[in-house]
């Protein structure tokens, strides 16, 4: 469940032309014109779900059927946040909010089922004849992908329902939420030609958002290894730290190492060559089993036994078997 937060509401800069909201915390939109609310990730702030029944907000999921109730902790939530609602963005932002605002802020005067309906449209997305199911409300992936369509006629799309009505502002956060990126609706189009076609993603906007996926990775990669190895990044020094890690990253696909748990191994071994870890060994083995041809689990287990035996104290036994 969400830990209230003892403070004040941030102020917000309005402009027509506005595309950020300037904030210390996360914006108090509750008041202003219109119905603002809130769409959540359950994944990302544990107990949302239990915070909901025990406040008795309104909340809409916009999972349906079976999935809504099976994948309940882990599911999109709408929550109205007018000035009346138990459950305001500073509550929101608990101790258990641990990468910034668990979602994007909404504001319109449609209302919240139609809401609902609208925003379920774009849940699944085809790209290439492949069907995707698209995370919107992830504020990287938002960010990734208004970014890409910033010129597209289908930007409209999002901001002006079937039904009718309009979505004024989406307000996605940007990294650590220490500000709100506001994407506005901009004029009503004359012509309006989603409405006769399902919605699809181009390849050009899926790789953006791949592209950003990877980036927020590379963020959790970087923060894990910070938290794992303190003294090592006092040592190095927090900037070449943060770099040697990123580097070490892109390090591993080269080689073909994509498993998560395999590529914290491998750029924790680079850390602690400071440097490229195969260039220890003097016989050239590490650098010979990243270059074959193996399966990855193959390669890391012949590149764990190999750094076993150049461990000191394999050398220091070898040396004097007595």
């Amino acid at each position: 469940m969400a830990q209230p937060v003892q403070s004040t509401k941030a102020i917000v800069l309005f402009s027509a032309h506005a595309d950020i909201v300037a904030t210390h915390e996360l914006p108090g939109l509750a008041g202003r014109p219109g119905t603002v609310c809130a769409l959540l990730d359950a994944a990302s702030l544990a107990g949302l779900h239990n915070t909901i029944k025990t406040l008795g907000t309104s909340a809409l999921c916009l999972f349906t059927g079976p999935s809504a109730e099976n994948l309940r902790d882990v599911a999109p939530y709408l929550l109205p946040l007018h000035d009346g609602s138990p459950l305001q963005p500073v509550d929101i932002a608990g101790e258990k909010t641990q990468a910034g605002f668990p979602g994007i802020i909404i504001q319109t005067e449609i209302a919240l089922n139609d809401l609902r309906r609208h925003f379920r449209r774009f849940m699944r997305i085809e790209v290439a004849g492949q069907l995707y199911f698209f995370r919107f409300w992830d504020p990287p992936a938002t960010n990734a992908y208004f970014d890409a369509i910033a010129e597209s006629p289908d930007r409209s799309r999002w901001f002006f329902p079937r039904e009718g009505g309009r979505i004024d502002a989406i307000f996605v956060p940007d990294a650590g939420a220490r500000s709100f990126r506001a994407y506005r609706a901009g004029p009503s189009p004359d012509v309006r030609p989603w409405l006769s076609r399902p919605f699809r993603m181009h390849p050009a906007e899926f790789a953006a958002l791949r592209a950003s996926h990877a980036q927020d990775g590379a963020d959790q990669l970087v923060a894990l290894m910070s938290s794992t190895f303190p003294q090592l990044s006092a040592q190095i020094g927090h900037g070449l730290f943060d770099s040697m890690v990123r580097r070490a990253t892109l390090r591993s696909a080269s080689f073909g190492i994509h498993d998560r748990a395999n590529i914290f191994r491998f750029v924790a071994w680079d850390l602690h060559a400071q440097g490229n870890f195969e260039d220890v060994d003097p016989g050239a083995e590490l650098g010979r089993i990243l270059m074959a041809d193996l399966a990855e689990t193959e390669k890391m287990n012949r590149l764990i036994a190999r750094i076993a035996v150049l461990s000191p104290a394999n050398r220091a036994t070898a040396a004097d078997p007595t």
